[in-house]
């Protein structure tokens, strides 16, 4: 091929000259190509180098080319061939093509007609232009359609050298009919030239024409005839009007001509594979048909509607029946119902692969005798992927294999079953492999499967530890040939985690010839049960002689035919007779008390006699003269012989019987208690019927029990709620469901059958039998109609005002609180009203408190018409009232109290004659999801109230969170809270302030005033101005008072009293003056410590006696009488002080501290001084000056007279402990008395 390459570059150029350029037709390159294709694969890189080096010397030797365009060309066809054998080798792996081929026909041709020259052209011209020898488009075009027109003249001799065959018998006709056919051609091609537009195309007419009937090899060698007569032709200027050679180089004559001379050996190749294929179909049918008919395998083709198209002999010998009576009809048509699918062979053909599906079923013959067959069906297509023509059925009688199958399965449950019944399960040890076989009862027996099997050897492994040697040891005896076979009990591990108790039995069937052991099987049987029945009746046999010996039971029988008795030791004991001596039935009727033997034996005979069982109770006459109650139990049984034989036992049940007496009496004792009693009780079974109703009872129900005994409770006792008068639950029925006792839980009520009514209220509790089961329940219920009219009437009272019938603070504070909570819930706001009537001091300081009461009540009542219905009007104390406005926006609530304001002012309140008008300051404040608390709403209400009274009474004040009032009188409530929590924590202390004597100021006083301070949070001390107002303006004065009095009483009065007469003065408020039982307190106080009354100086303030005269007289009366001092305070601050000295009988009289500081600048302030000091003188009363602060103003003291003075010139107050601990005999220095002022 090499050769014929170099042949071709140097003929063609010769044979076909273009001037200028290169060579009309290349076929060298196609030839190096063809070559490679079936050279050895070491040979194909010398071609592509013979490309690269021989043929451009040859082309440069003969003038044909410049030697750089040799050079060119030679790269490019090199490049080629490289890439056309590439591609030839890539897609069809080098092999020969075949003259049916016509895809790889077309692979190739693609590659090195038109792929390999086109890389190949663009190589060569790029090297061209870069070499300045052509340009590169026309290099590009020339040498692409040279190489290709090349290739496509020789390709179709060259691509099938293997099937060029001389010397045939036909040849020379072959020869000739292409001879002819190559006339043909070209003579219409010569015709065709001047005439036809595409001449070339009329080349492809007998061409195609012959192509039908002709060998590729035929027509290949005219095809590559006629593209090079095409040509030779077209160089030569054979066809006219085409123009030179050049002209037709650069038109792609050539390519067009090998093109029109290619396609019909296409269809030549094409035509031929068609033929082999017929050729092939036609032998293949004939070979299946005679293997489908002479088949021994029953055999059929099945249509695409499901029906047989042809069956062979034997697959009519299989279905008992003729082809004719098969053909036509569906396989399931002689199939047991249900057996194939109708479906299942036509839904095979859809797929695309060949499917092959397998189906067992039942022939049915025409003698109803039934055949396994097992059915194989694929599906027959022309081509694969191709639509499937029929189905090919083979049909296998597999009769015999499945009966035997089916026999072997019912042995195999037979075989299973046994096993399993039996609670065996098969093992077999082999030897000489090292492996154990379990049968599945075997795995069963113990809970494995047999994966878990698959990794266990040996099965002693499973066996309990205790129990493993002894296993080993037989098992390891037999083997050795000691014993037959082996037998072992054992534990083993069950997959659970439990223990199971295995018997085991195990033989060696085989031995190798040295008696080495080859074999062995052996079963396991699951005794569990047994070993569980066995443990089971020891314990019952260890149970009935614990309990034999634990109850003293005596065991005894009776031979009827023999007339023999048994006595164990036990009924000797109980009889009282010697062991050893006789126990016939003679000595027992002997020991049986006289007035029992005659009843005791005729029930022994008649038992006997027909066999039933001996149950009785009776008495006997021990040996030493005891009589004892013996019970026994006894009953007839058969002996193995048939003989029968009475079996019993007695025990002594003297207690028992003594204990029932008393129980009886008991219980006749108990039912006559259980009449007494005034609490009604019912007593019923766990039915819930009646079994007992005592005397209080039958009064509550108005039910005798004789008559309801036995009746369900709910007939006798039926409470309802007293409200609702629904019925309630049963407390019997509860307590006898919970096991627990049950107290009812609503105000309940029992109507008797006569329509009257009773509160009651019950309780109930299960009784229990000694078992603890229970047995009924006792229902116990009292009649509390009295009871519960006095409880309504304290709820009552406990949220009622006792004067007005309105709701008290704690009630009303309960609603506030209900309210605020419904407005946080997103409900309606609300608001407060604090109603403070004003003047009514004056009405009960004139008129009394009985008229203050009937005010008090005729204000409820106008309050109350004023308000609307769903308001909740409170008296919170004194001449306090508040309201409840609910939904009411706060302009409306400010409404409704001028609205009240109105009513009040209106009211003419008439006592002995004489006409009272009143007033009223109300304060309100909002109630909704922003308010703090209860308290918070009436701390603000109030501070709005106290806003109403400064602002000059008889009007309505809504709380402003941004008034200056409200803020201090705020400030107040808080004080006031922090006052509340200080006395219950302790948190005040007491100070005191020494009383000095003027004429001696220098030496310790006498006399001491206690002070009081309170203890902020932070620690500091709060100042009395503080707090003291706060705690007057809310009652909590009095309070405080108690708190100093006890304190300085209980912890400092032994202190005091261990001082030579030293006295210490309590101020008083009004709040406590006002309290009708604080001389009460204070006497107990002064009794329980022990203080003597005449050191206690109670000093009360001009405000305090104002407030309330007659309990102030009443107060200072006992206090003087008991031995105690009484001082006036802050005498000359008010205008009445003269009045009230003269009512009131005291000891001292304390001069108002805001004349003393100021006598010695104020005549005004002096004379005051003076008179009030000259009044006490003639009325025999003590003077005390307060705010003594300078030496000045002491000697102004003591020129008018003054005995007493107070102030920080003498003495800071100093807590109490303090100052006690300084009563010692010691003076103070003039110094110390100058630095103090």
């Amino acid at each position: 091929m090499a050769l014929l390459a170099v042949i071709a570059a140097l003929a063609v150029p010769a044979i076909a000259p273009v001037p200028g350029a290169r060579a009309y037709v290349w076929v060298a390159d196609a030839v190096l190509v063809t070559a490679g294709l079936v050279a050895p694969a070491r040979l194909r890189i010398p071609l592509v180098a013979i490309t690269l080096f021989a043929i451009p010397a040859v082309v440069f030797a003969t003038g044909a080319a410049s030697f750089e365009s040799a050079v060119a060309d030679g790269i490019g066809d090199a490049v080629c061939v490289a890439v056309a054998l590439a591609m030839a080798l890539g897609m069809d792996g080098g092999r020969t093509i075949r003259s049916h081929d016509i895809a790889g026909l077309l692979r190739r041709t693609a590659a090195v007609a038109f792929v390999g020259p086109m890389v190949g052209a663009l190589v060569g011209a790029a090297l061209l232009a870069v070499l300045g020898e052509a340009g590169f488009g026309g290099a590009l075009w020339s040498r692409w359609t040279a190489g290709s027109g090349g290739a496509l003249t020789v390709l179709p001799v060259l691509l099938f050298p293997p099937i060029i065959r001389l010397g045939r018998a036909n040849a020379l006709r072959e020869f000739m009919e292409a001879m002819a056919v190559l006339a043909a051609t070209l003579v219409l091609v010569v015709f065709a030239v001047p005439n036809l537009r595409f001449p070339f195309v009329a080349a492809m007419i007998p061409l195609a024409l012959a192509s039908s009937r002709m060998r590729p090899i035929q027509i290949a060698g005219l095809c590559s005839a006629v593209a090079t007569a095409f040509a030779l032709g077209g160089v030569h200027g054979a066809y006219h009007g085409l123009g030179s050679a050049a002209l037709a180089f650069d038109g792609g004559l050539q390519v067009a001509g090998a093109v029109a001379a290619f396609v019909p050996f296409c269809i030549a190749v094409l035509a031929e594979h068609i033929r082999r294929d017929k050729r092939a179909l036609a032998v293949g049918a004939e070979q299946l048909r005679r293997a489908f008919q002479g088949s021994a395998v029953a055999a059929g083709m099945i249509g695409r509607d499901g029906t047989f198209m042809r069956v062979n002999a034997a697959c009519a010998a299989l279905f008992g029946r003729t082809e004719a009576q098969i053909v036509g009809r569906r396989l399931d048509a002689f199939c047991r119902e249900g057996d194939l699918d109708p479906d299942w062979l036509p839904g095979l053909f859809p797929f695309s692969r060949d499917p092959v599906a397998h189906r067992d079923l039942r022939l049915v013959r025409p003698d109803g005798t039934e055949v396994w067959a097992r059915v194989h069906a694929s599906a027959i297509r022309r081509r694969p992927g191709a639509r499937s023509l029929y189905l090919l059925v083979q049909i296998e009688n597999i009769d015999a294999q499945r009966r035997a199958v089916d026999e072997l399965v019912r042995v195999q449950t037979l075989w299973n079953f046994a096993l399993e019944g039996a609670g065996q399960g098969v093992w077999e040890e082999d030897y000489l492999t090292g492996k154990d076989h379990y049968s599945l009862t075997w795995t069963a027996l113990l809970g494995f499967t047999e994966a878990d099997m698959a990794g266990r050897r040996y099965w002693p492994d499973m066996v309990h530890p205790d129990d493993r040697a002894e296993v080993v040891r037989r098992v390891h005896e037999h083997e050795a040939g000691l014993t037959s076979s082996f037998e072992a009990t054992c534990r083993m591990r069950h997959a659970d985690g439990r223990w199971v108790w295995i018997l085991d039995r195990g033989r060696i069937i085989e031995r190798d010839s040295e008696g080495r052991p080859v074999r062995m099987v052996g079963t396991h049987t699951d005794i569990t049960r047994q070993k569980e029945n066995e443990e089971k009746l020891a314990i019952l046999n260890e149970r009935m002689r614990l309990a034999t010996e634990a109850g003293g039971v005596g065991l005894w029988s009776y031979d009827v035919a023999t007339g023999e008795v048994f006595w164990d030791e036990r009924m000797h004991q109980l009889y009282g007779i010697d062991t050893g001596g006789s126990s016939s039935h003679e000595v027992w009727s002997a020991c049986l008390h006289p007035d029992d033997r005659e009843a005791t034996l005729a029930l022994f005979f008649a038992a006997v006699e027909h066999g039933a069982a001996y149950n009785t109770v009776f008495r006997i006459v021990r040996g030493d003269g005891e009589v004892r109650y013996i019970r026994t139990l006894a009953k007839m049984t058969k002996r193995a012989d048939g003989g029968a034989l009475m079996v019993g036992c007695n025990w002594d049940v003297t207690e028992i019987r003594l204990t029932a007496d008393a129980l009886a009496e008991e219980k006749e004792r108990l039912r006559v208690t259980l009449h007494s009693i005034g609490d009604a009780v019912i007593c019923t079974d766990t039915a819930g019927n009646v079994t007992f109703m005592n005397l209080a009872a039958e009064t509550l129900t108005g039910h005798i029990e004789p008559m309801v005994r036995g009746a369900p409770l709910a007939t006798v006792y039926r409470p309802v709620h007293e409200d609702s008068g629904e019925e309630l639950p049963s407390s019997a029925a509860e307590a006898l469901r919970s096991g627990a006792p049950v107290e009812m839980g609503h105000p309940a009520k029992l109507v008797r059958p006569d329509g009257v009514s009773r509160a009651v209220r019950d309780s109930a509790a299960p009784v229990r039998a000694a078992s603890g089961e229970t047995i009924g329940v006792v229902l116990v219920f009292q009649d509390v109609t009295t009871a519960r009219a006095l409880q309504r009437d304290l709820a009552y009272a406990a949220s009622h005002d006792a004067l007005t019938g309105l709701k008290n603070r704690t009630a009303f504070e309960g609603a506030v609180q209900a309210a605020l909570a419904e407005a946080r819930a997103g409900g309606p706001g609300h608001a407060v009203l604090f109603v403070d009537l004003d003047r009514f001091k004056v009405l009960n300081d004139t008129a009394g408190h009985a008229a203050g009461d009937t005010l008090l009540r005729e204000i409820a009542g106008v309050v109350h018409a004023v308000v609307r219905p769903g308001d909740v009007v409170a008296r919170l104390g004194g001449d306090e009232f508040a309201v409840l406005l609910r939904d009411c926006r706060i302009d409306e609530a400010e409404a409704q109290g001028a609205r009240i304001i109105e009513a009040v002012r209106s009211l003419r309140f008439s006592w002995n004659d004489r006409v009272y008008n009143f007033g009223a300051s109300i304060g309100v404040t909002a109630l909704d999801a922003r308010s703090v608390g209860v308290a918070e709403a009436l701390a603000q209400a109030d501070v709005a109230c106290y806003a109403s009274k400064a602002g000059g009474r008889d009007r309505v004040s809504v709380y402003r969170p941004d008034a200056s009032e409200a803020h201090r009188h705020l400030s107040d409530l808080h004080i006031v809270a922090g006052i509340r929590e200080s006395i219950e924590a302790g948190m005040f202390r007491l100070y005191a302030q020494e009383i000095r004597e003027l004429s001696a100021p220098l030496a310790r006083a006498p006399r001491l005033e206690i002070l009081t301070r309170m203890v902020g949070p932070d620690g500091a001390l709060v100042p009395p101005d503080v707090f003291i107002p706060a705690a007057e303006r809310f009652d909590l004065m009095g309070a405080l008072d108690r708190w100093v009095l006890a304190t300085t009483l209980r912890e400092h009065g032994a202190r005091v009293m261990a001082v030579e007469g030293l006295t210490v003065a309590v101020n008083l408020s009004a709040n406590s003056l006002s309290d009708p039982t604080l001389w009460d307190f204070l006497s107990a106080e002064l009794a329980a410590t022990g203080f003597c009354p005449s050191r206690l100086v109670l000093e009360i303030t001009e405000t305090a006696v104002i407030n309330n005269f007659v309990a102030a007289e009443r107060f200072i009366t006992a206090a003087r009488a008991a031995g105690c001092r009484v001082s006036l305070d802050d005498f000359g601050s008010g205008v009445s002080s003269f009045t009230y000295l003269k009512r009131f009988p005291v000891d001292a009289i304390k001069i108002d501290g805001t004349f003393v500081r100021n006598m010695k600048d104020s005549r005004y302030d002096m004379t005051i001084v003076r008179m009030i000091h000259e009044v006490g003188m003639e009325l025999g009363v003590e003077t005390i000056a307060e705010f003594v602060e300078d030496v000045e103003t002491v000697d102004l003291l003591r020129t008018i007279g003054v005995a007493w003075g107070q102030g920080y010139l003498f003495h800071r107050p100093r807590p109490l402990d303090e100052v006690l601990d300084g009563y010692r005999p010691a003076l103070a220095s003039p110094a110390q008395v100058a630095r103090r002022a």
